[in-house]
């Protein structure tokens, strides 16, 4: 569980990354094309901001097979409001920031290590604040559970409905702040 500081405040983090049934074409790569924020505020385990970024792709088509997941398409990942990777963990960083967020949050581990693995890929800095939580691990063991489950699995055992449209990072990011508060 997590300490109820007054102040405290975790960011929530949730991203989308391109994908194919199998390999990646030849010269491209999975990289992020969505990233989802919601700050969660400890001390009132309410949510005091969300935001969704889209992410243009630079080493990568979406796939038919990524659109069928996450309903984003190549014209969503152009249109003018989507920005390059390269400017997507200013925003981020700098939301977290204005929020004073203190710990990053994420459904498992591998949010993390995209971003890490994309930072790295385009000589950036990490975004996100270096202590990390895993809600899946923090929300398993505060229901005493055994084995892991998804986001919206989760939502149902609270007695909660999913709110939008899973594997959207935005709705991904909300939905696990929406978990955390109740396990804080």
């Amino acid at each position: 569980m997590i300490s109820s500081s007054r102040d405290k405040k975790i960011l929530v983090v949730d991203l989308e990354c391109s994908c194919w049934m199998g390999r990646p074409p030849m010269g491209m790569r999975q990289e992020v094309i969505e990233i989802g924020l919601c700050v969660v505020n400890v001390a009132g385990k309410s949510i005091i901001h969300r935001q969704n970024i889209i992410v243009r792709p630079a080493n990568s088509d979406i796939s038919g097979f990524c659109t069928e997941i996450t309903g984003l398409t190549n014209e969503v990942a152009t249109r003018a409001d989507a920005v390059p990777f390269k400017l997507a963990p200013k925003t981020a960083r700098d939301m977290s920031e204005q929020h004073q967020a203190s710990i990053m949050a994420s459904w498992g581990p591998n949010d993390r290590g995209y971003m890490k693995s994309d930072c790295e890929f385009h000589g950036m800095d990490y975004p996100f604040p270096d202590e990390g939580m895993n809600v899946q691990k923090a929300f398993r063991k505060a229901m005493k559970m055994k084995h892991d489950m998804s986001v919206n699995k989760a939502i149902e055992l609270l007695g909660l409905q999913f709110e939008g449209k899973q594997h959207r990072a935005g709705d991904d990011a909300y939905n696990t702040a929406v978990i955390l508060s109740h396990i804080i």
